[in-house]
Parts: structure tokens; sequence; C-alpha cells
């Protein structure tokens, strides 16, 4: 399987989600650091979405048993005002 590959099974999954009620908030951008796209053998950045289920108010409760393997990791996130 390839990239190609994958985001067609993205947008399928996507579609299931936002067919169950799902609401897509928003997009990101991971593995944008070389030596992380070199220790997966890729070599461009992948993306995907975020639902609105994935995001926690400040101050929220976050149960930890609906992740595999909880941390924390610094995101820098912008809000436009329209699509780009």
């Amino acid at each position: 399987m390839g990239m190609e590959d994958a985001y067609a099974i993205q947008r399928e999954w996507v579609a299931l989600k936002v067919a169950a009620g799902r609401r897509i908030l928003g997009r990101k951008i991971g593995l944008t650091s070389r030596a992380m796209q070199q220790q997966l053998g890729i070599t461009i950045p992948d993306s995907g979405i975020l639902f609105g289920d994935m995001f926690f108010d400040t101050g929220a409760h976050v149960p930890a048993g609906r992740f595999i393997e909880p941390r924390v990791e610094a995101e820098i996130a912008f809000v436009t005002a329209s699509d780009l």
C-alpha cells in the first residue's frame, strides 16, 4: 500500500464518521520533521481530519482510557475565518 491507498481509506473512514454524526472541525499536518519522516520511511508530511470530539475545553477532564498511549505533545494551531 502507498500514500494514495492510505488517503483513500482515510476518505472512506471520514465519510463513515460524518454519516454517524461526527463533525469535522479542522485538519492537521503531521510528520513534518525530516527525522520522523526518515524513521518511518516516508518523504512528505501526512495530513488528517480533526473531529469535534477530539477537542477539550480548558480545564476539562480528559479521559485517559480513551487513548491507547496517552501523552502530551505541543502543537501549533491556527484558526482561520474560512477554509484554505
